[in-house]
């Protein structure tokens, strides 16, 4: 079994390999909350946020009673809840890692996916990143890690990855 390579979504950790630990709940995968899973037909749960957004509007649409993010941001990302979850991206050379926040307990919460992938999505660009991204010509003056999707910033779901534990890939738009 091949084991694809990703540095840690710390900005300055040092590279690691993604190597699948055991699942955090039992034998079974935990299921994707219906907010957040990938899927054409989930239309009533349609997740499609902007991960361009501010820390301020961020906030606000946390808060915000009429959206469904609000409605949904204490709930366990999973059934049954883990602790803590990646999430990998085709074009990102590196995974993002989630954790509880206390939200929803011991548990990761859909706030906390949201938060999460949007902070460090907005982090800017290191050295360590550019020696990891497969296009030497990419310009990063003042890139974020954002622009490494070429302009797609709508996040519509996490689908389950086949490398096994609490790995996800984000499906961006």
């Amino acid at each position: 079994m091949s084991h694809r390579r990703y540095p840690t979504s710390s900005p300055h950790a040092p590279y690691s390999y993604m190597i699948p630990l055991p699942p955090q709940t039992s034998t079974f995968s935990p299921r994707t909350h219906p907010y957040l899973e990938y899927s054409v037909q989930n239309w009533m749960y349609a997740l499609d946020f902007d991960l361009n957004i501010t820390p301020a509007l961020l906030w606000q649409q946390m808060w915000d009673t009429d959206s469904l993010v609000s409605k949904y941001k204490a709930e366990p990302a999973t059934t049954p809840g883990v602790p803590s979850m990646s999430i990998v991206h085709p074009e990102l050379p590196w995974c993002i890692t989630v954790h509880a926040s206390g939200i929803c307990g011991s548990s990761v919460a859909v706030a906390d996916v949201i938060t999460t992938v949007c902070k460090m999505l907005q982090l800017q660009l290191t050295a360590n990143d550019l020696s990891a991204i497969a296009n030497p010509n990419f310009a990063w003056v003042s890139s974020r890690r954002l622009d490494l999707l070429n302009g797609r910033t709508r996040l519509i779901g996490l689908q389950k990855t086949s490398l096994g534990g609490e790995i996800y890939e984000m499906i961006i738009l």
